[in-house]
């Protein structure tokens, strides 16, 4: 349903793989050029001295190599002199068996030889030759780093906004979330292997900061009104639409990603702050896409009817009353999901890292806009107050209650979140998908997190996860022992438990054995 409503508005029917590769195509042959170059004159030399190779052209190992870095499916690989790693060796095979699958090179034998001299099977044990081939392969790693991230996050990212929340650093765009089983099985891998790797959920080079993020992601569950509302919000703003050369401006995929960088971070400080951030981010948006305009050659005409398009529609009254219509519901339901993201992130097994003003709700978008100054003593002031977090969800104190309440509890039982037990829990009564919970244990101490999750279909007029009338006789199986709450200070007991108890008085719950 999604896709549907992206490719009807947009007209955009390429997948995001086929985006992407034009994109880092492009930054080859431009931004990158004279390092593809360098590359293919390295290779070709190395070809010249084998009789078997030498009849390759510089132009058509250029040529591979252009195939190979456009479909590489990590960023760079680690070759060393001490030799190549299985893994690398997979990640190798995997695109130049894609290149050559899609080449139209006349000798596809050249992807053999690509191959054979990045996994170093090419080379002789010793000499000048192997020398020459390492050198040419720990280079080529340097080269489809910056080629991944100029291509995809630089260019294709801003091309391809069918759910602008996806669109984030080390992301997959091709996969539309994740389930709940394949997170939970992750999550037990990192608890097993990966015990002390970072839980980063905004940083300084993030395209839009977690709550953001969160607030977009209630789009995904409601695809029939998202896409009504995007009917609706194109007819109002028809009459401020501009044209350059015959064509409208914005163009609709321009318009498309322009109201889902609105949703994210409505209503701003003021109206004419909310304005002029997103002017600065559309113009940044298009310029990075390279389609309508560019950093090296910046269509005026274009940016100017872009600019006039954010600026006119941010004051057009038909839209904005529909705006204060639709999205105070769309923004509770995002810092729902913000607090048990907010969970899910301090309980989790690795390293939490806070990324400066995320300690409460964040709204904002790519840097410059995540680089604004912080109200540290906002932040003081919140830590004092006492009473219920939930009065005014808007103030962010539930936020920064569970983060402090989780951070004083792994400083207090560390050891649980660096290679203790996980174990998801799965609730019961046609609950199994509402509810992300697990528990971490040792010999000693357990914790258990609880976060409700889909709560579009869940909540209708209700405000809150919480109560018997949401969860009814759902129930969740604890490890057995006595448990507190860290967030309520209740004391529960283990093993089965209603959800409806768990969660009566917050939306989350964090338990740890007393």
């Amino acid at each position: 349903h999604f896709d549907r409503a992206y490719r009807r508005f947009t007209g955009e029917q390429r997948s995001f793989d086929e985006i992407a590769r034009m994109s880092r195509v492009l930054i080859m042959s431009t931004t990158l050029a004279a390092e593809l170059d360098l590359l293919a004159g390295r290779l070709a030399r190395i070809a010249d001295g084998n009789r078997h190779t030498q009849d390759y052209t510089r132009s058509g190992l250029r040529k591979a190599l252009i195939e190979v870095a456009a479909r590489f499916p990590v960023y760079r690989t680690y070759v060393s002199p001490r030799g190549v790693s299985e893994t690398d060796r997979r990640y190798i095979a995997w695109a130049v068996k894609a290149a050559r699958r899609a080449s139209r090179i006349a000798d596809p034998g050249v992807f053999d030889f690509v191959q054979g001299v990045l996994t170093l099977d090419a080379a002789p044990p010793a000499g000048e030759r192997r020398g020459a081939m390492l050198d040419f392969a720990m280079r080529f790693q340097q080269f489809t780093a910056p080629v991944v991230a100029k291509g995809d996050e630089d260019t294709a990212f801003y091309r391809y906004s069918r759910l602008i929340a996806l669109n984030e650093v080390g992301g997959n765009l091709g996969r539309f979330g994740l389930s709940l089983k394949a997170f939970h099985a992750a999550s037990e891998d990192r608890a097993r292997r990966w015990s002390w790797t970072m839980l980063g959920t905004s940083t300084h080079d993030t395209k839009r900061s977690e709550d953001s993020r969160a607030r977009l992601a209630v789009l995904s569950e409601l695809p029939g009104q998202w896409r009504l509302a995007l009917r609706r919000w194109s007819l109002l703003n028809r009459s401020v639409h501009g044209e350059v050369d015959g064509a409208p401006a914005p163009r609709r995929g321009d318009e498309y990603h322009f109201y889902q960088a609105l949703v994210a971070i409505w209503p701003g400080a003021s109206p004419a702050d909310l304005r002029e951030r997103l002017k600065a981010y559309m113009l940044k948006a298009v310029r990075e896409a390279k389609q309508h305009s560019s950093w090296i050659n910046p269509d005026v005409e274009y940016e100017a009817a872009l600019e006039r398009f954010v600026g006119d529609a941010l004051q057009n009254e038909l839209f904005l009353k529909d705006l204060k219509e639709v999205m105070p519901r769309l923004a509770h339901l995002g810092m729902l999901v913000g607090l048990s993201q907010a969970l899910l992130k301090v309980a989790s097994p690795g390293v939490p890292d806070y990324y400066q003003g995320c300690e409460l709700w964040d709204f904002s978008l790519v840097d410059p806009d995540n680089r604004r100054p912080v109200d540290y003593d906002l932040r003081r002031k919140l830590l004092q107050k006492n009473g219920n977090p939930l009065k005014d969800l808007a103030d962010g104190r539930a936020k920064l209650h569970i983060i402090r309440k989780g951070l004083e509890l792994r400083r207090r039982l560390p050891q649980l979140f660096h290679g203790a037990r996980y174990t998801p829990l799965y609730a019961d009564a046609g609950m199994d998908e509402k509810i992300c919970a697990f528990s971490l244990s040792d010999q000693k101490d357990c914790m258990v997190a609880v976060a409700p999750r889909l709560f579009a279909s869940m909540l209708g007029n209700d405000l809150y996860p919480m109560g018997e009338k949401i969860w009814r006789e759902s129930r969740l199986v604890l490890p057995e022992g006595e448990f507190t709450d860290a967030l309520t200070g209740r004391r529960i007991a283990g093993g089965s438990q209603r959800v409806a108890d768990l969660l009566a008085d917050f939306p989350v719950a964090l338990l740890s054995r007393a």
